[in-house]
């Protein structure tokens, strides 16, 4: 019995063991499923940690270039400012009218106190406070000669002396109204900052007119230096609007980088570099790692931001000299007509483009207990840039007055005229109309106290007299992005010792053309466009030949100015692709302040913002004191839900939605609804 027992024992025996091996297969099981759902989860935060930091560096790109647009735009207002003075100070201030110090009114415009009033600016530039022909209204009669005696040998004498004497009048009139128009029209057009080939070109009898011209109107003119700003905007607006990349991988990086314009890619590249680095080779393959860009395509690129051009088409007026028979030298008003398209002072942005960055990244997860091998995780992210603007839309009546109907142009001038003279707000409550802005006696005698107490015109009191005029107004500091240091920013300063900022920005991007004087001739054209057969400028008429010969005089000049700025030898030390900037709180002359520091901007009657807190802090409402203490300048970068660029549930400037939605594909189409952030 007891043998049978012991059979029947063994045979049960390994029955616990299946049990036992079921359970550890199935602990297991369930052991790998934990490791593999946590190496997932992990995974997939560190997936989604690295599309937010790539959408976060795409969106601080974009902030940055915003930025260094907003700085140029505010150039392009700055530089107008330049103009503005020149016309309504140096040109005016021989007036016996103009003041020379602030006061309430509108300016006279009256060359003398006896005389009429011109209504308008003209510019009269005189050299000799004794010999001051720009009070003249009237005009200068003819020298009267003694009734001609043929037999008086005596008389016939005078009268060849007076008839000398009248020539020679007449001669010194027509220089001095040939002055007048040159100053005026270097203000406008310069081509030749320096004046060097100009000189070497022009006859010696004219060495004098040029030698004052050279002084009055050292650099380039308004038109060339708002043309090059501007076509620097256009490349950096190039580079915000750099067309999507989509399957980018660590080749495609590299292959940017090396490329022509690496810094039209630098979003693309700074976003995956970003992603790619933080992801490492351990839990992804790095060969695995593909990143998308979720942005809209425009006619050129992506469509993120679209620039609207505020421009100004003015009439300016100097005082010529008219010495026909019997006019005895009267003072004729001669006008120079800016490009009826109007010439750019500055952009905004329209509202109904979005500036954003968004994009879908991919990677192949590395799984230890996966019959499937690698698994693909997507993580998407979307960031923009905020808090700050560019500058505002403005109304043409922002930007200059109307002129006075009653001016008399001589009827043989061949022009046709804008009926504009050029203005700009300067106080909170201002705007450009008669009386107003730089129209004003507060405004003019404030900025004849910059050219110093005497009003002596040279170039050290030139050079201050600019840095005032240019320097912020009480009007901009709620609408432009105004680039200042403060003492608070011990660790970022923009400027250095002598006033100097630089910032990245080409002329023109590189390859996009090979001849820079095909593509200043398109940006000429823009300006004056080509007529159709038959009309003025084709078929030779006074003001169409005119027109065409300025155009082609410009072209041909800007051309030769970019050749040199290739060399780094534009103006104030300026290259092809940098462009230098000055701060509008101080003076940079020949003769710095102690110590080599540039000397403080003056007040200058309330006109000039000359406290950098208040700039850095008036872009926007919030007084917060951490905000005040710091003083802040330019756009910051935030997250934003793809709820939120889908739905378009909030505005861009309080009024407008945009239109520029994310272009995400047929994949997207079906992620996006799903996502909750």
């Amino acid at each position: 019995m007891s043998c049978l027992r012991t059979e029947r024992d063994r045979g049960d025996r390994g029955q616990v063991s299946l049990m036992v091996g079921m359970m550890l297969m199935t602990f297991l099981l369930f052991f790998a499923f934990v490791v593999n759902t946590g190496m997932l989860v992990n995974a997939k935060i560190n997936l989604q940690n690295a599309a937010d930091l790539a959408a976060y560096s795409g969106a601080a790109t974009q902030a940055r270039l915003l930025n260094n647009i907003s700085y140029l735009n505010y150039e392009m207002r700055r530089e107008y400012k330049k103009f503005l003075f020149r016309y309504y100070v140096l040109g005016n201030m021989a007036q016996s009218s103009f003041p020379h110090g602030p006061q309430d009114g509108p300016m006279p415009w009256k060359p003398s106190s006896t005389s009429g009033s011109y209504g308008v600016p003209i510019v009269c530039m005189i050299f000799n406070q004794g010999d001051n022909f720009c009070h003249l209204f009237d005009g200068v009669p003819s020298i009267a000669t003694p009734a001609s005696t043929p037999l008086d040998s005596i008389n016939q004498a005078l009268q060849g002396a007076m008839a000398t004497f009248e020539q020679i009048k007449n001669q010194n009139c027509e220089k001095i109204g040939k002055t007048n128009y040159l100053v005026l029209l270097f203000w406008l057009y310069n081509v030749d900052p320096t004046y060097e080939k100009l000189a070497a070109s022009l006859a010696s009898e004219h060495a004098n007119i040029l030698s004052v011209v050279r002084g009055l109107a050292h650099g380039l003119g308004f038109l060339p230096r708002e043309l090059i700003l501007r076509l620097r905007i256009r490349t950096l607006q190039s580079y915000v609007n750099a067309a999507p990349v989509n399957a980018l991988d660590k080749g495609k990086a590299d292959a940017l980088s090396s490329g022509a314009d690496p810094m039209k890619h630098e979003r693309t590249i700074n976003a995956f570099l970003s992603a790619y680095n933080t992801l490492g080779n351990h839990t992804f393959a790095s060969d695995s790692i593909y990143m998308d860009e979720l942005l809209p395509e425009g006619e050129f690129g992506a469509n993120l931001l679209k620039l609207k051009d505020n421009k100004v088409s003015f009439d300016a007026f100097s005082m010529d000299l008219s010495t026909g028979a019997g006019t005895g030298c009267k003072p004729k008003p001669t006008p120079i007509t800016l490009p009826r398209s109007g010439v750019s002072i500055g952009v905004y942005k329209d509202p109904t483009v979005l500036t954003y960055y968004a994009i879908r990244l991919k990677a192949k997860a590395k799984v230890l207990f996966s019959p499937f091998g690698e698994m693909e995780l997507k993580a998407y992210s979307a960031a923009q840039p905020f808090g700050s603007r560019i500058g505002p839309m403005l109304d043409p009546n922002q930007l200059m007055r109307d002129a006075y109907p009653t001016l008399a142009i001589d009827p043989t001038v061949h022009v046709t005229l804008a009926g504009k003279i050029p203005n700009l707000p300067v106080f909170e409550s201002d705007n450009a109309s008669t009386g107003k802005g730089w129209d004003s006696m507060k405004v003019g005698g404030a900025m004849f106290q910059a050219l110093g107490s005497t009003g002596v015109v040279n170039q050290s009191n030139f050079q201050r007299a600019y840095q005032v005029a240019m320097a912020p107004n009480p009007w901009e500091l709620r609408h432009y992005n105004i680039l200042v240091d403060t003492p608070a920013h011990n660790m970022v300063r923009n400027y250095d010792i002598q006033g100097k900022a630089s910032i990245w920005a080409p002329v023109f991007p590189p390859g996009v053309g090979t001849n820079v004087s095909d593509e200043m001739r398109q940006a000429l054209d823009e300006l004056y466009p080509n007529a159709p057969a038959g009309s003025a400028i084709t078929t030779g008429s006074a003001s169409g030949t005119a027109l065409l010969q300025l155009r082609n005089g410009i072209r041909d000049g800007m051309t030769e100015y970019i050749s040199n700025l290739m060399k780094g030898k534009g103006e104030g030390g300026e290259g092809y692709k940098i462009v230098h900037i000055r701060d509008p709180l101080t003076f940079q002359g020949p003769a710095l302040a102690a110590g080599g520091a540039p000397a403080k901007i003056p007040a200058s009657g309330g006109m000039v913002e000359t406290n950098a807190r208040n700039i850095m802090t008036s872009w926007d409402a919030n007084q917060a004191s951490d905000d005040m203490r710091q003083g802040r300048v330019g756009y910051s970068v935030k997250f934003v839900s793809f709820e939120t660029l889908t739905t378009k549930n909030t505005t861009t400037n309080g009024l407008e939605t945009w239109t520029n939605e994310v272009n995400a594909g047929g994949e997207g189409e079906q992620d996006l609804p799903l996502l909750n952030h």
